[in-house]
């Protein structure tokens, strides 16, 4: 794999914005990772019903929130005949 010899930042110029956020958090949860784990991953982002709205899984967590629009996520078993932790997910 090839690797820079450097990196040259003297250009770089440093922006920050003052005022109210500029956006709005539409969903905030704290979900904790399985026992024995300390990561939530799979983390994917899909439109996973074809609906125009990216909905949000979570593997190992057998959970998918889908999105109905303005901020508004149902979470949902994503294999809800499958009750053990979801490793890996392949989307098609």
């Amino acid at each position: 794999m090839a690797r820079p010899k450097g990196i040259d930042l003297s250009g770089l110029e440093w922006l920050e914005r003052e005022g109210e956020p500029a956006f709005k958090s539409a969903n905030n949860q704290n979900i904790a990772p399985n026992d024995g784990n300390i990561f939530i991953d799979p983390l994917i982002l899909t439109d996973f019903n074809a609906d125009g709205l990216v909905d949000v899984i979570l593997g190992c967590k057998n959970r998918i929130f889908r999105n109905h629009g303005m901020g508004r996520f149902k979470p949902e078993k994503l294999c809800p005949n499958f009750d053990e932790v979801v490793f890996n997910v392949t989307l098609d």
